[in-house]
């Protein structure tokens, strides 16, 4: 028996991720066009280039979740039931790139905020997925990368004696 796909489901879906996806590209772009360098301080938690990147991976990933669910759609209207289960429940884990929030400064920007609490209300996702959302807009800074101190580099260690050339 072929399992039954809720297209209208998966077409609410894909409008809701795209309309997500605008907004999260709008505020890479805003961000981006604040002068900010990828050869500034990269190092520190919510710094304009941990920021900027933040962006740009929540919007590359709110589009892999795009095409993931576009597939399962399209699995569903094919009659392809078991692929578009499979794939609609692989979308339904969410995207890697929602991990960007962690570096991003706080405020986040409001295209952000609206992007993710759109995304939240989405039904299809996994209840795990939601609350890494949740997370992310109630964190009150960004927390990737850890503040830990860098271990300075100790010369002669390895054994090797450095050359002049």
């Amino acid at each position: 028996m072929t399992p039954d796909i809720d297209t209208a489901e998966l077409v609410a879906a894909v409008n809701t991720v795209e309309r997500a996806r605008h907004l999260l590209g709008e505020a890479r772009d805003v961000l981006g066009g604040a002068g900010v360098s990828r050869d500034q301080e990269w190092t520190a938690a919510g710094s304009p280039v941990q920021t900027l990147q933040g962006a740009d991976d929540m919007h590359r990933g709110s589009g892999q979740f795009l095409d993931d669910l576009a597939l399962a759609l399209g699995y569903a209207t094919a009659g392809l039931g078991e692929q578009a289960l499979r794939q609609r429940e692989r979308a339904g884990q969410g995207f890697l790139g929602l991990s960007g929030a962690d570096r991003m400064a706080r405020p986040l920007p409001a295209p952000t905020v609206e992007a993710l609490e759109l995304l939240r209300g989405l039904d299809l996702l996994a209840p795990e997925f939601r609350e890494r959302i949740t997370g992310a807009l109630e964190a009150e800074a960004a927390t990737y990368p850890d503040p830990a101190p860098q271990r300075p580099l100790r010369m002669g260690t390895s054994g090797l004696t450095p050359t002049a050339g």
